[in-house]
C-alpha cells in the first residue's frame, strides 16, 4: 500500500482551511471581533495599527482577540465617553449667561443709551 503524496500548495491550502475552521476558546478573528464591537473590519484594523484599539495577539498571519479584551476595550471607551461628556457640560455651563428682563425693549434701549453715554464721555476726555 503506497501513500499518495500531496504537493506543497495542496498542503498549504489544507492547513489554512483547517486553521480557519478551528476556533480557539474565547478567541476571535478580525471579522468576529469587529462584529462583536459593532464596527467595520477596516475601522478595527485602523485602530489596531494606530495602537488605539483593543488588545490583541498576532499568531502567524492572523490577529486574534480575546473576548475579555474586547469587553475591557468597551468599558474603557464608556469611561472615556463619560469623561468627555462631563468636560463638555462644564464648558457649556461656564459660557452661558442668561439675562431675563420683564420688558426686553426697555432693556435694549437702556443698554444703547448707556453705551452712547460711555462713548460721549470717552470722546470728551480725549479732546481735552
Amino acid at each position: 500500500m503506497t501513500k499518495k503524496r500531496r504537493c506543497r500548495s495542496d498542503q498549504a491550502t489544507s492547513s489554512r482551511e483547517t486553521a480557519s475552521k478551528v476556533e480557539r476558546k474565547g478567541m476571535m478573528r478580525y471579522a468576529a471581533a469587529a462584529e462583536y464591537l459593532g464596527m467595520a473590519k477596516g475601522t478595527l484594523a485602523n485602530s489596531i495599527s494606530a495602537r488605539t484599539g483593543p488588545r490583541s495577539v498576532k499568531m502567524g498571519r492572523s490577529r486574534m482577540f480575546r473576548q475579555e479584551d474586547l469587553d475591557d476595550f468597551i468599558e474603557e471607551k464608556l469611561i472615556e465617553t463619560e469623561r468627555l461628556e462631563k468636560r463638555r457640560a462644564k464648558r457649556r455651563g461656564r459660557a452661558v449667561m442668561v439675562i431675563t428682563c420683564a420688558n426686553p425693549d426697555l432693556f435694549l434701549i437702556s443698554t444703547l443709551m448707556i453705551a452712547g453715554a460711555v462713548l460721549l464721555l470717552f470722546s470728551f476726555l480725549h479732546t481735552q
